[in-house]
């Protein structure tokens, strides 16, 4: 295989019209040929701000250690007045990805640049597809390392597109040609939501109450609801109910059907999903798209723009880079495809919790502001059941204190660490007792964990349930032990019952509760603190009841139902 690249290469170097992009690449991902940089550097000559050759560049002084070659060639691309916004933006991230020293004042100055510039993105030019058809092909891992965080739900695994060419380009085709004759309809008083799927998720709840409110009151007229997955009687119709939908409310944007010129540019899987999404805003023309997270976002984003809406709000419930079963190709697309929406006035980006906002900011690669908008999310909860009552009805001891989860057993929300955090705590104290609730593919092994330990009598299982408002009236605390969070719901409905809540530290947990006063915060990973502190908690009975009496107070003013719905209302505009 070495010999053909060579060989390759060699040949296309003596081509003066060559797309040299392509072969650096190629050569960056071949153990840095020499016959590879001959080619990035005449590469560099004729095409001197494309950004995969810069990136080649960059890999090469930083692989040769020389930390003064990269500050210089840095220096003299933020000097070019030529050279884009967004490769600026582009070379911030890429050397941040390096660990380029932060404290340089080579910072400051790309910085400076970034935040005055009034420069609008560069147009891409079309000889640039044959690169992500190079960087698809030998950069899978690599663009995974670069862009992708720890996953928090892996949203983007059913619209996959195979070996589809990647956003970038359909993107391009729309902002600089796509919208020259598109009209701005008349709007209906009436809205889209789009979706993933109605799974049993915290976003999946919030999207599955908040289409039900507007469906059943009178501030929008008429509310639609486009799902790119949802099979009757599945996991991902679990919220069927709480959105109080049937198959035949809702607009299943499946990737099966035809599709116009207007959505070939698109990769495979999103074309048809596309097409039905476009055919009914026209059809429905809403003043407000609502989309819930990055995936649908850019769907929504393509599709009502296309279409003339005058409002496209993405709502975003994670931390950036999560979903991690979709292409490496695509989702390295995403900081710069929001960078260019960022520039559309149709856009309105919301986020479940500050630290979620700055984190994409950051991921973006723009300076934080107040187009960062953070909407908490809001929750309406019934009165519980005594404590006394609801433990005889679940079969859990009445004298003992109950630590709990309400969790998927999936890695991201680390129940095998919560489960050793168990064991520990249940070594400082021999009455407590565990509840984990929910399912996924790491319960077996979670559950081998507290048999390993002699502690099967003190863990309960219950599943997945309908009743979760009663195991939270059962618990004394809740823990959560996640690598990644948005904004966890699970502490917000457990302190609206009154349980304080003990949580790492992570992403928007630390905006749920007010340490010390609703519950305890740890650093992430630290199983130790969180059992020594819960022991404490547990066992000082007034420090426990204040903190119950604090957590509800506070959860009810900061997370209320109708404050969730009117700052919706703002974000959504007038009529």
């Amino acid at each position: 295989m070495m010999n053909i690249v060579s060989a390759y290469l060699a040949m296309i170097i003596r081509q003066n019209d060559a797309d040299f992009r392509d072969f650096a690449s190629i050569a960056f991902e071949r153990n840095r040929l020499k016959l590879g940089w001959k080619a990035l550097e005449k590469g560099l000559a004729k095409y001197p701000d494309s950004r995969v050759l810069l990136d080649a560049k960059l890999a090469q002084l930083v692989a040769q250690g020389k930390n003064a070659d990269v500050a210089g060639f840095f220096a003299s691309l933020v000097a070019r007045k030529a050279v884009s916004a967004d490769l600026f933006n582009w070379l911030f991230q890429a050397l941040k990805r390096r660990d380029f020293d932060q404290r340089d004042a080579l910072w400051e100055s790309a910085i400076s640049k970034l935040s005055s510039s009034s420069m609008p993105l560069p147009q891409r030019n079309r000889i640039e597809m044959p690169v992500y058809r190079a960087l698809n092909m030998f950069s899978f891992a690599r663009l995974r390392q670069m862009e992708m965080g720890p996953a928090s739900a892996p949203f983007a695994r059913d619209i996959d597109g195979g070996d589809c060419s990647p956003l970038d380009p359909a993107f391009d085709q729309l902002f600089d040609e796509g919208l020259s004759n598109v009209e701005p309809y008349t709007p209906e008083n009436s809205a889209i939501m789009v979706g993933n799927s109605l799974a049993g998720g915290g976003m999946e709840r919030v999207l599955a109450r908040t289409y039900k409110h507007h469906a059943e009151n009178d501030e929008i007229d008429s509310v639609k609801l486009a799902l790119l997955n949802y099979t009757v009687d599945t996991r991902t119709a679990f919220y069927s109910k709480e959105a109080g939908v049937s198959l035949e409310d809702i607009n299943l944007l499946s990737r099966d059907g035809p599709f116009s010129p207007q959505m070939k540019p698109l990769p495979d899987g999103w074309r048809a999903r596309a097409q039905k999404l476009y055919d009914q805003i026209l059809e429905t023309r809403p003043r407000v798209i609502h989309a819930w997270n990055d995936l649908t976002g850019l769907l929504s984003a393509y599709a009502g723009l296309l279409a003339g809406c005058p409002r496209i709000v993405v709502h975003f419930h994670h931390m950036p880079a999560v979903p991690i079963a979709g292409q490496a190709h695509q989702l390295a697309s995403y900081p710069r495809l929001y960078r260019a929406l960022l520039m559309r006035e149709e856009f309105v980006p919301i986020f479940c919790s500050e630290a979620s906002a700055r984190a994409y900011a950051d991921w973006w690669g723009v300076p934080f502001s107040d187009r960062f908008k953070v909407v908490y999310n809001g929750f309406d909860w019934p009165e519980p059941k005594g404590k006394v009552e609801v433990r005889t009805e679940l079969g859990l001891p009445q004298e003992a204190k109950i630590v709990g989860a309400v969790m998927r057993f999936d890695p991201v929300k680390q129940p095998l660490l919560w489960a050793k955090a168990a064991i520990l705590l249940a070594q400082l104290d021999e009455s407590t007792h565990f509840v984990m609730v929910g399912e996924g593919p790491l319960q077996a092994d979670v559950k081998e964990e507290f048999v390993k330990a002699g502690l099967t009598a003190r863990a309960h299982f219950p599943g997945q349930v309908s009743n979760v408002v009663d195991y939270y009236a059962a618990m004394d605390l809740i823990w959560l032990t996640s690598t990644s969070e948005g904004l966890p719901n699970v502490l917000v409905e457990a302190q609206l019952l009154g349980v304080p809540v003990a949580s790492f530290d992570v992403g928007g947990a630390g905006e749920t509760f007010v340490p010390d006063e609703t519950g305890v915060l740890v650093a992430a990973d630290d199983i130790d603190a969180l059992a020594q502190q819960s022991a404490a908690l547990l066992s000082d009975e007034g420090r426990l009841d204040a903190m119950s009496a604090a957590a509800s107070v506070r959860a009810k003013a900061v997370f209320s139902s109708p404050g969730f719905y009117r700052k919706l209302s703002t974000v959504y505009g007038a009529e």
